[in-house]
């Protein structure tokens, strides 16, 4: 069993396009960050992925990968790149028959899922220590579909950043967030994405809701732990 250590939300109406394609060389990989308070070993990651058609078979998964970056104390964005150039660990590569997943919904947007993956093994690479760092997912197979990675309407500016996107595809050849022109159109990332990181400590939960210095501005580290005791139960049993 694991125990959420970071919540950033679990549901989404929207996505972030997150996906690496080597037969029509599309790339966009967004990133997000997190803080841990003291030293932490991740174990399993839940998100929320989405595919571009509501009309694509829910039953036909692809894969995932997973990447972790350090954070950049000058510009406060990511170091290097989820792919070919991770700075602290990764990429992992989830196939399909990998990860566990629970249908959500299908809109006009696309067809969203949450989904669960535990670490095969306790690498040392995902030990963390106190500080920022930086979770990439994105969608690791050919069109179609287009993957995506779901968008949480919870950002609180004093406690993490927003969104970053990095795609050569989009010309977005350095870390962005904010307003950016994608196409012919103004997209704006200023979200940020569903995710959860899990731990085996049911103790220690960073919440991304608090400060980082332990205090709180919107709900108590105590009364949260309380309504959020929540246990993840692997189905495929890895």
């Amino acid at each position: 069993m694991v125990y959420p250590i970071i919540r950033n939300g679990l549901y989404s109406g929207a996505s972030f396009a997150a996906q690496w394609d080597d037969n029509l060389l599309f790339d966009s990989y967004p990133a997000d960050d997190f803080y841990i308070r003291e030293t932490t070993v991740i174990s399993g990651v839940r998100w929320v992925g989405c595919y571009y058609s509501m009309y694509w078979d829910k039953d036909n998964y692809k894969n995932w990968n997973i990447s972790f970056l350090t954070n950049n104390e000058e510009t406060n964005r990511p170091n290097g790149h989820p792919l070919t150039g991770v700075t602290y660990s990764g990429p992992f590569s989830i196939s399909a028959n990998k990860y566990s997943r629970e249908y959500m919904y299908s809109s006009e947007s696309g067809s969203y899922y949450k989904i669960f993956y535990k670490f095969e093994s306790t690498f040392s690479s995902l030990t963390f220590e106190p500080g920022r760092y930086w979770i990439s997912i994105y969608g690791y197979h050919h069109y179609p579909p287009q993957s995506g990675w779901g968008r949480s309407e919870l950002h609180y500016p004093y406690n993490d950043n927003t969104m970053h996107l990095r795609s050569d595809y989009w010309k977005i050849y350095h870390w962005s967030s904010g307003i950016v022109r994608i196409s012919l159109n103004d997209t704006d990332l200023n979200k940020d994405t569903s995710f959860e990181l899990l731990g085996n400590k049911e103790n220690i939960l960073y919440n991304n809701y608090t400060n980082f210095d332990g205090s709180s501005n919107i709900i108590s580290d105590v009364n949260f732990k309380e309504s959020n005791k929540s246990i993840y139960y692997d189905p495929l049993g890895h």
